[in-house]
């Protein structure tokens, strides 16, 4: 689902409650708007990708955890 930042309260009913619900933009800074503004609505499975889209990539995407793994073994022999 894409929504654009200054419309999620306007379109919360296509957001669900009872999944969680990982919200990201770019760089972190809007999609921290529009986290902050569904929580407030009452939208406690909210999760904000700190650092956005560019961070997450940055850090290894989706091998980030396995990366972080094999240089955690690496570290410790």
């Amino acid at each position: 689902m894409n929504i654009e930042w200054r419309q999620v309260l306007n379109k919360r009913n296509e957001i669900p409650k009872t999944k969680p619900v990982i919200i990201y933009c770019n760089t972190g800074m809007l999609s921290a708007q529009g986290g902050f503004a569904l929580r407030v609505a009452g939208y406690d499975n909210v999760r904000i990708l700190q650092g956005g889209f560019v961070e997450w990539q940055a850090k290894g995407g989706f091998d980030a955890a396995a990366k972080a793994e094999k240089a955690s073994k690496q570290a410790s022999h």
